[in-house]
């Protein structure tokens, strides 16, 4: 566990944007992956401290990784007519 780690933290630019995307990405569109897409964001923002990579970058590869999610939220939170079942 603590190679995975390491190997994580010293992610270089081009990788640490791939690797942060698709692991927030992925936990957005399958629901209930083992790993939290928060501790891949988290990963990039330590990254970015780092200085590795962009914190500019790292905030839209954010974005872009959690818009699946945040764009489903509406449709399955609005009402759906007559489905009380009393």
């Amino acid at each position: 566990m603590a190679g995975l780690i390491d190997t994580l933290t010293r992610l270089s630019s081009p990788w640490a944007y791939v690797v942060v995307g698709l692991l927030a990405t992925a936990e957005a569109v399958f629901v209930g992956l083992v790993l939290p897409g928060e501790l891949a964001l988290l990963l990039g923002g330590f990254l970015a401290y780092q200085g590795r990579v962009s914190l500019a970058g790292m905030v839209a590869v954010a974005a872009v990784a959690t818009a699946p999610s945040s764009a489903s939220w509406p449709a399955g939170s609005a009402p759906r007519g007559h489905w009380d079942c009393r």
